[in-house]
């Protein structure tokens, strides 16, 4: 953990976690990342479980909190991630990958939570987008 709170990259963001008893159960980073055109976006990144208890739906719970509340209170419509892991897990949960040739990297899946419209217009302009947030 003393890692994390030293790092540049998790520094820039905010750290959202479900806590019990003292411990902590599931966390993500939000990071702000330039808006794409008219689409108020944020990039999400970190999301990880205690080992012990997975499989028990807290990233889930986490993760359609946060979108849910970035919708409603800041009007955010679009949503990135990279997946590291099987990205039927994020699909579940609303996620979308963008199209092959807009991957940045050989060990993630770039993925959005957005609108059909909004995902049409960033998978057309996406080259020209920088979303480098960590």
């Amino acid at each position: 953990m003393e890692e994390c709170r030293t790092s540049k990259k998790y520094k820039s963001g905010i750290w959202y976690v479900i806590e019990y008893n003292g411990k902590i159960l599931s966390s993500l980073i939000v990071y702000a990342i330039d808006s794409i055109s008219n689409c108020r976006s944020i990039g999400i990144g970190s999301l990880a479980t205690q080992l012990n208890e997975r499989k028990k739906g807290y990233a889930a719970k986490l993760l359609n909190a946060i979108v849910s509340a970035y919708k409603w209170q800041y009007n955010i419509n679009v949503f990135m991630l990279f997946a590291e892991i099987k990205i039927k897990y994020y699909k579940k949960l609303g996620f979308v990958a963008l199209s092959d040739e807009n991957q940045l990297y050989d060990n993630s899946v770039c993925m959005i939570h957005c609108s059909q419209q909004d995902k049409k217009y960033i998978e057309e302009k996406f080259k020209e987008i920088n979303i480098n947030y960590f």
